[in-house]
Parts: structure tokens; sequence; C-alpha cells
């Protein structure tokens, strides 16, 4: 409740009709990956970013770890995808029917996903998730392992510097006193 109240306490009541073009990360470039007790990692188009985990979340819920780069996604990239349906490619299967239900008995993944609803219905996104082989899903998954160099082999077309996320969206900050256990 209070994510939707949050919502329309800040809706202006404008809304667009959503582009017919559905965006997918075959034609926007959009790969996110999470190694467990390393870190995550995202590229959009020739963009990208990574970062590791705090120790404390090394034995987190995988669908958790896989789903904040997406929200670091949709929160960093997100005001470039307005007025768009999104398919987000996971390698992660019990991830993404968690995200298409948009519900989950994990209460630190409900956290996650609640904020993912709230951005996108503010910038007018729709969301689904289709699965995506982990072989097909390198360049995100070298990212994730800090692997920069495989990461430059596999993407010579992205930028040389990586994306800045903002620092309210790192991971000891965004989900300061979430009980991931």
């Amino acid at each position: 409740m209070s994510m939707w109240l949050d919502f329309l306490a800040n809706f202006n009541g404008t809304s667009f009709f959503i582009n017919e073009q559905r965006l997918s990360s075959d034609n926007i470039c959009l790969h996110t990956d999470a190694s467990g007790s390393k870190g995550y990692g995202a590229i959009y188009k020739s963009n990208w970013f990574y970062g590791s985990f705090p120790h404390s979340w090394q034995k987190a819920n995988i669908a958790f770890l896989e789903l904040y780069p997406i929200v670091l996604a949709v929160f960093t990239w997100g005001h470039l995808w307005r007025n768009h349906t999104v398919v987000f490619h996971t390698d992660n299967e019990a991830l993404v029917s968690v995200i298409n239900k948009q519900t989950s008995k994990v209460h630190c993944i409900m956290y996650l996903i609640r904020k993912l609803v709230l951005h996108c219905l503010t910038q007018n996104i729709v969301f689904l998730a289709r699965h995506v082989k982990g072989k097909d899903n390198s360049i995100a998954d070298a990212l994730s392992r800090f692997q920069i160099q495989r990461f430059r082999e596999l993407a010579p077309f992205c930028k040389p510097n990586p994306t800045i996320v903002s620092p309210h969206l790192q991971p000891e900050i965004f989900c300061k006193g979430l009980k991931l256990y």
C-alpha cells in the first residue's frame, strides 16, 4: 500500500500511451547478471556498470542478487525507456516468474520488486521477464565476476568507462537495514 500511496502522491495525472515497439535486450542490449559471492554487472547499449556485493550479502537469496542489477539498470537508464515495454532477460528462471508475477514470499525480494514497480510506474514502463541461458549472457557474466579484460573482448563497442551509479543506489544504502535472511 505504501508503494501505491507514494506513487499517487507524486503522480501528476498525465499518462501517455505505451509505444507499440517492445524493447528487449535484443534491440536495446540490456543484459544483467549477478555472481553470488562477487558482484553484479549490467550493459545497456554501449553503457555499462558493475559493482561488488557487501560481505553481508554473501548468503543472500540468489534471486535477490540477480534482481538487484535489474533494479539498478531501471533506476540508471529507465528515463531512456519511458513509455515503452521492456523485456528483461535473466539467467535465473525463478526470477523470471517473480518479475512477471510481481510477487514473492521472500521479504527482501519484495523490497526490490516494489522499488522496481514504483520506478517503472513513474516512467510509464511496462516490463516483463524472459529466461536466457547462462551461456548467452556472457558479457554481463564477465562484469559480475570482475573479468574486465574478458568483458572488453566480448564487448569492444562499450564505452571506456562504466556509467556512474548514483551513491544512493549502492547496495549498502539502497538496501540499508533490509534483512536478507
